[in-house]
């Protein structure tokens, strides 16, 4: 109506012939709060000012000041807005080697170098679906140092995955990792996913030592528990999603259509941030007495929620039938 009538003062005198009618009535019945509304939105340009308006502009910010006080609120989202600082924690991704493992004898190596390590972190890597039951996976990633993972490409050769190792292949191999008492312990974001995949293939994995997404929950039930918004919580450094590798939604290109390359750069900065965060969690669920209820509760309770996934509930379908209201 301004756009009509030029300003608040015309429209007031011409209320009588605005067509809709309750605006109408209102700017006939209610003129004085309209005139009072556009005083309260006018901005007063005879206020005294004690200093001269170009010492009142935005100077250039702290960030590491602001760094600090965002990871101490949790405001992950606004760290990532300062993009990559310089801070010791802070370290370019391209400078995760990775190390592709393609054959049997390749995987065979990779087991004794993990069987030396203190921990053997692990990422699972395929198209995500909610439920109990996982798919075969693309590949696993392991962390081999805060900067190097390796990668396992694991299914049929494809165009685009010309080298892998079947799974059936694989899974005996990685048997000892997962079962042995005298292999370190292992730990993942989601170790219920992991030892329901490792149950499909008959592997009874030991408990794992530690779960990055139980930690965070524990730590604070209301905050992010991935991967990425820990990394930047804690080790200020920004990861990429998944979505940003393979898309979104309708289209989202499936993990077995990406080139294994592309999926093993993602899975190295999961699993090495991963390997960073586990003693840093571990050590603030210690701080916090929360160290008992993850060993004797929440660890032990993923091998009995996999283990229900994996067995199901039986359904007698003649009652099912009765039971349908359709």
């Amino acid at each position: 109506m301004i756009s009509e009538w030029g300003d608040l003062e015309t429209l007031l005198e011409n209320a009588a012939r605005v067509k809709a009618k309750k605006a109408r009535e209102a700017l006939l019945g209610q003129a004085e709060e309209a005139r009072l509304s556009k005083l309260l939105a006018t901005l007063r340009e005879d206020v005294p000012l004690e200093c001269r308006p170009e010492a009142l502009s935005l100077g250039a910010q702290d960030e590491e000041a602001l760094r600090a006080l965002y990871r101490r609120l949790g405001f992950t989202q606004l760290i990532e807005s300062l993009g990559s600082g310089q801070g010791e924690d802070d370290r370019p991704e391209n400078q995760i080697a990775i190390e592709m493992v393609t054959s049997l004898a390749d995987l065979e190596e990779l087991v004794v170098q993990l069987a030396e390590l203190d921990w053997v972190a692990v990422r699972m890597i395929g198209d995500e679906k909610k439920g109990g039951l996982v798919d075969e996976p693309v590949g696993l990633c392991f962390a081999l140092a805060e900067d190097r993972a390796a990668y396992l490409p694991i299914g049929t050769p494809t165009l685009l995955q010309r080298a892998c190792v079947p799974f059936e292949d694989a899974m005996p191999l990685l048997r000892p990792l997962f079962e042995s008492r005298d292999s370190p312990p292992w730990l993942s974001g989601d170790t219920k996913r992991v030892q329901t995949l490792l149950g499909e293939s008959e592997i009874r994995a030991r408990l794992p030592g530690f779960d990055l997404e139980l930690a965070a929950y524990l730590l604070d039930p209301a905050g992010p528990r991935t991967t990425k918004a820990l990394a930047s919580q804690h080790l200020g450094r920004t990861l990429r999603a998944w979505e940003e590798v393979a898309g979104r939604g309708a289209k989202a290109t499936s993990a077995r259509e990406l080139a294994p390359e592309v999926v093993a750069a993602w899975g190295a900065e999961e699993v090495c941030a991963l390997s960073e965060l586990a003693p840093r969690l571990a050590g603030r669920l210690k701080d916090d007495a929360l160290e008992s209820l993850v060993e004797e509760v929440e660890v032990p309770l993923t091998a009995v929620l996999s283990g229900m996934e994996r067995a199901g509930v039986r359904i007698d379908e003649a009652v099912g039938a009765e039971l349908d209201y359709q």
